[in-house]
Order: C-alpha cells, then sequence, then structure tokens
C-alpha cells in the first residue's frame, strides 16, 4: 500500500499551492503552480522527492514529501512519469525548490509584482442563459504571463464551483444551461505568475434556475410484450442542474386511458388493452417540471379478460368461479371412487343357472359337466341318463360317483381401471386445472398467448392429445395391472412373447404408469391448450 502523505508547515496558512508537472528528457518541468483558497492540503502518496516553500532569509516554511506515478508522461524518456501535490503556502512564502535525495530538481522565485486583473463579462444586467463567453483584463509589471483559475457562484460566494485550471486565454466560452441557477451568481478569476496571485470578482448577475430533465428507459430486449391485466415495469431517471438526481418520489406516472399509475423511478403496473399515452412527469425542488411520453400498446390476448365477455366481473368473483370448478373436478373424482367402490361390492359372482328346458323328466336333479353335457339319474334304478338334445338315453359308462353341479368362475377384479380412472382424474385436475389457473391470470408472471382459431390447429392439438391421452390410459392400466397381479407379458429382442412374475413384473408395471403419466399428462395439456389457444377464437371470443 502506498504510504500517507508527509507535510509539515511552520506557520499558520490560508492558501494551499497546488504543484503539479512531469519529466521530459530527465528534466522535471513544473506546470504554472495553482494557489487555492483552503487551508486544507490533499492526500498524496509520499516518496522521496520534497517540495519546500522558503521564507526570504532561506527559512524552509513548508515542505511535502510526494512520488512520481510512473503509469504517466513520456515511457521512452529517460525518468518518466507525472506528479501532483499540495503544499501548505503561508503569506511569507517567497521561493520553490524541489529536490530529490538533497538534490535540487527545480527552483521558483516570486517575483516582486503582483498581476492586475478583471471581470469585465458578465457585467451584471440581463439574466445569463445559455453559450456565452466570460472575459477579463490582467497585466503584470514583471511581464509575466499569468495562468488563470475560473470559479462560479450561484449563492453570492458561498460556495465555488471550479470551471478552468491553469487557464491561459483571458476568455472562457461557458453554458449557462449546466450551471446551477442563483439570482446572486458570481465568477472569480484569480491570475497567478508563479508564487504571486490576485483575483477578481464579476458584478452579480442572474442564471434562470433549470427544469429537470427527465428520460424514460426503454425496456430490454428480454421483458415481456405488454399485455393486458399483466404488470410489467416503467422506469425513468430524472436530474436537475441545481438538484442533482431527483428522489424517486419526484416522478410521477399518468395513462390517457387509465389515468394516474403511481409514483417513482420504476413502476410495475398492469393496463388496459388499447393503445396508450404513458407520461412521466418529474417535479424539482423549485416546483418546475419537466414531462417526457412513451407509447405502448397492449394487446388483449388474456384469456381472463376475453371470458369476461363484456360484463365487467370483479376478479374476486372470476378468482370464485375458477375455484368452484376446481372444487367440483375435486368433488366428482371423490364421488367416482365411492361408485366404483359400491358397484364392485354388488357385483358378487352368482351361480349359473341352466337355461335348458327338459320335456320329460330330469327337471329336478340335473347337472352338467365340465363338457357342457347334462345329467340325470333315475332315482329308481339308480341310472345316469345322458341328454341327447331331444330325449334322456342310458350313458353307455357307468359313473363310480354322482356328479355335482359345477360352480360359475369367479373372476377375480385386478382394480386396475378403477386405479385408471382415478390417475385420469387427478392429472386431470393437475394439468387441465394448472393451464386454466394460468389462461384466468391467476399467475399473471405467465401469459398465454392467444391463436388464430385455426381449425387446422385445433384438429393437430385436439387430435394429437386425444391420441396421446389415449396410448396413456392404455398404458396406465398395463401398469396398473402388472402391478396388481404381479405378472406382465413381455417381448424379447427375438419376437417371443414371455410371462414376467414376481419383482419384474411389478418394475415393468411401475415403468409403463411412469410413461403412461407422461403422455397421458402431455395430452391433456395439448387438449387444453387447443382449446384455450384456438378453439375459443375460433368461436369468437
Amino acid at each position: 500500500s502506498m504510504p500517507m502523505p508527509r507535510w509539515s508547515t511552520a506557520a499558520p496558512f490560508e492558501q494551499v499551492l497546488y504543484l503539479s508537472g512531469y519529466f521530459e528528457n530527465g528534466e522535471l518541468k513544473l506546470l504554472p503552480p495553482q494557489t487555492l483558497n483552503t487551508n486544507t492540503v490533499g492526500d498524496y502518496p509520499a516518496e522521496d522527492f520534497v517540495a519546500s516553500l522558503q521564507a526570504a532569509d532561506g527559512s524552509t516554511l513548508a515542505d511535502v514529501s510526494f512520488g512520481i506515478n510512473y503509469d504517466l508522461g513520456e515511457y521512452n524518456a529517460p525518468n518518466p512519469g507525472a506528479f501532483q501535490v499540495e503544499i501548505p503556502y503561508p503569506s511569507g512564502g517567497v521561493g520553490l525548490v524541489i529536490t530529490q535525495g538533497g538534490q535540487e530538481l527545480y527552483r521558483l522565485e516570486k517575483s516582486p509584482n503582483v498581476p492586475a486583473i478583471s471581470v469585465n463579462q458578465p457585467g451584471g444586467g440581463n439574466p445569463v442563459d445559455g453559450a456565452t463567453t466570460l472575459t477579463w483584463a490582467s497585466s503584470d509589471a514583471d511581464g509575466d504571463s499569468p495562468a488563470y483559475n475560473v470559479y462560479y457562484s450561484p449563492d453570492g460566494g458561498a460556495t465555488w464551483q471550479l470551471l478552468a485550471m491553469g487557464w491561459t486565454n483571458t476568455n472562457l466560452p461557458i453554458d449557462a444551461a449546466f450551471l446551477p441557477g442563483g439570482d446572486n451568481a458570481l465568477i472569480r478569476v484569480t491570475a497567478s505568475d508563479g508564487l504571486n496571485t490576485a483575483q477578481a470578482d464579476s458584478a452579480p448577475f442572474v442564471v434562470p434556475k433549470h427544469a429537470p430533465v427527465v428520460t424514460i428507459h426503454p425496456p430490454g430486449a428480454d421483458v415481456e410484450p405488454w399485455v393486458e391485466g399483466h404488470p410489467n415495469l416503467l422506469a425513468a431517471a430524472a436530474e436537475d442542474v441545481e438538484d442533482g438526481l431527483l428522489p424517486p418520489a419526484s416522478l410521477t406516472w399518468s395513462s390517457d386511458k387509465d389515468g394516474v399509475l403511481g409514483q417513482g423511478n420504476a413502476l410495475y403496473v398492469a393496463l388496459s388493452k388499447g393503445t396508450h399515452t404513458i407520461t412521466v412527469t418529474a417535479t424539482d425542488a423549485d416546483g418546475q417540471q419537466t414531462s417526457a411520453t412513451e407509447t405502448v400498446t397492449v394487446s388483449g390476448t388474456n384469456v381472463l379478460s376475453d371470458l369476461n365477455l363484456g360484463l365487467n366481473l370483479a376478479p374476486n368473483t372470476l378468482y370464485l368461479l375458477g375455484g368452484g370448478v376446481l372444487v367440483f373436478l375435486a368433488l366428482g373424482v371423490f364421488l367416482g371412487v365411492i361408485a366404483l367402490s359400491l358397484r364392485r361390492k354388488r357385483r358378487q359372482p352368482q351361480p349359473q343357472r341352466s337355461r335348458q328346458k327338459f320335456p320329460t323328466g330330469g327337471a329336478q336333479g340335473t347337472v352338467q359337466d365340465k363338457h357342457g353335457r347334462w345329467w340325470y339319474q333315475n332315482p329308481q334304478s339308480g341310472a345316469w341318463l345322458l341328454w341327447s338334445g331331444n330325449a334322456w338315453r342310458p350313458a353307455t359308462r357307468r359313473l363310480s360317483a354322482p356328479l355335482t353341479p359345477p360352480r360359475s368362475p369367479r373372476r377375480k377384479s385386478s382394480g386396475s381401471c378403477m386405479f385408471t380412472i382415478i390417475a385420469a382424474f387427478v392429472l386431470g385436475i393437475i394439468v387441465v386445472g394448472g393451464i386454466s389457473l394460468v389462461a384466468f391470470n391467476f399467475f399473471p408472471q405467465y401469459q398465454m398467448q392467444m391463436g388464430q382459431g385455426d381449425l387446422t390447429e385445433i384438429l393437430k392439438m385436439g387430435g394429437g392429445g386425444l391420441l396421446i391421452s389415449v396410448l396413456g390410459l392404455f398404458m396406465l392400466n398395463g401398469g396398473f395391472k402388472a402391478v396388481i397381479t404381479r405378472r406382465a407379458v413381455v417381448e424379447d429382442d427375438w419376437g417371443y412373447r414371455r410371462e414376467k412374475r414376481g419383482c419384474g413384473a411389478v418394475i415393468n408395471g411401475l415403468g409403463r404408469i411412469f410413461f403412461g403419466v407422461l403422455l397421458l399428462s402431455g395430452g391433456l395439456g395439448m387438449m387444453a391448450l387447443a382449446l384455450y389457444q384456438e378453439v375459443l377464437p375460433w368461436l369468437g371470443f
């Protein structure tokens, strides 16, 4: 880190001497010193160069050490670099000496006469506004060519602003539009021939106070276009010559369609459909105002507004309607599960009853074997008779035991259909409900763009979504069945079909369920998008 500057003084001071210069071919060149009306010495790095201010008897009144900035100056010259430093300037100083390691590099003696100076323009009278030229007259009895510092004060000398430093001409073009306004403005010019300094002030004059300058920031490339009901960013900045950067509360936004929008340098607002002239007005501390305008076109592609149909429903009413739809869907799933459960309980297997009509005998005690043939045992003889289709005929073989009526086979349902329906309802609520929430503007940061109501797009998106949904339903049903029954029929790489059982079948079923969910979700999403983006515009909403 650079060491802190070291300076000292043996006498009080009310001025500071600003020194700057450079090396040229190894020789130190000092620019005209500038006298600053302050008793505060600036901080500059301290190294092995020393500047000393001497009295008439050769004693040192003040000194300061400083260094060279080797990033500046002539790089191809010996000892390149530049420097700047401030040294206290007591009133008795008559000579300036700069040394390095005790070797004198530069000496400046105070000349006998002080320059004379007077300010000509501005000379009071008419207000100074816009471009103008400051002029002054100067002379030096020693024949020196003074260097000038020019200052401006808007408040009668209470504060000063530096306009030029080390100026060598006796005129300076300025633009008063960039100067703080004031009713008691002054121009001060100081002339220095080295160590002698003189100054002169102009007559008081008026610089009109300025209105603020306001600028609307254009939107960035990643900003979404304006959509009805969707908040977007308005940003602006305002600054004033007298006040500097104005606070956010000084900016007011309005629309020629929606009225006052709010205050601030950045504002998120949602605008109504149509073309708006946005106006931002900046007010400074003096009450002066400046406005800037921007044209914004808001598209009406918000599905929420299109479905309003001119009824002017309040947003809360629309939210209640949307929530009611979701509750209705959830209630439908719940009732559907209950209905399926009750139906499953009622479907108990019933014994198979014969529809066969026997004209004679065999009305009671007939049985049917596994081949579908009907038998009857004569109660007197115990012999078995076989029904030929027209009559009972003696059996050709003797039965060792009577046949018992076979029971109807009980089919064990896997429940995969019920699980598939439940999964379809749940996915429908999630996917279709989520897309509906976006369409109804529940999430303003997401917007759904309306299409042109193209019938081809409706068939592509709706038909494609329906086909994908059906495939997803089949995969879901097969997956649930494989998981529940722990059996799955698969086909190997050679085209042979075989049955998996146990854990392999469950894993296969879970894979089918996963892809079935993906297909069904995608299909439902395509159909929902087709509804909001294409069908509704096609119907004229």
